[in-house]
């Protein structure tokens, strides 16, 4: 029979029941509790570096933040109403985010932004020669499908006077 943990010590291991430590296994808990220590390594790095920030009159301390195993969770964290957001679907808060952070984040935040913006433009012109490309195929296939029917009505012309 398998040891059960108490349900004090799964919660101090962030697991809220033991059915979830049955579903995930032994290498599902060394892969979270591996998760959970790099993020705890982290938080405590970007705390020592806030610390030696606060020595710098010029930028502001950072607060820790917390880490996400999934970058789609960060994005839906907070709720953006439609009023924030432009047609590109960017929030109007990044840009008071871009002002709160250092000044080589927010130059990285912007050139990522422009080659999104960048590759966005790329994929609509690919989108489009592709587009082209199937038209093409399509009038190619016409037009190899009328060969075919002149070419059969060819043969049947010629053993019809074979024949004759």
């Amino acid at each position: 029979m398998p040891y059960v943990y108490k349900p004090s010590i799964l919660k101090s291991l962030g697991i809220p029941t033991w059915e979830q430590v049955r579903m995930m296994g032994a290498e599902g808990l060394r892969e979270q509790q591996r998760h959970r220590q790099e993020a705890e390594e982290g938080i405590q790095a970007e705390k020592q570096n806030s610390g030696k920030q606060k020595d710098s009159p010029e930028t502001p301390a950072k607060e820790p933040r917390e880490k996400y195993d999934d970058p789609t969770q960060r994005d839906n964290q907070g709720d953006t109403s439609e009023s924030d957001t432009s047609e590109g679907g960017v929030s109007i808060k990044d840009d008071d985010v871009l002002e709160e952070q250092p000044k080589g984040q927010a130059k990285e935040m912007k050139q990522v932004r422009s080659m999104v913006a960048d590759l966005e433009v790329e994929v609509d012109q690919l989108k489009k020669h592709t587009d082209k490309q199937e038209g093409l195929k399509e009038t190619h296939l016409e037009e190899v499908g009328r060969h075919n029917s002149l070419l059969a009505s060819s043969m049947e012309e010629i053993k019809s006077l074979k024949s004759s």
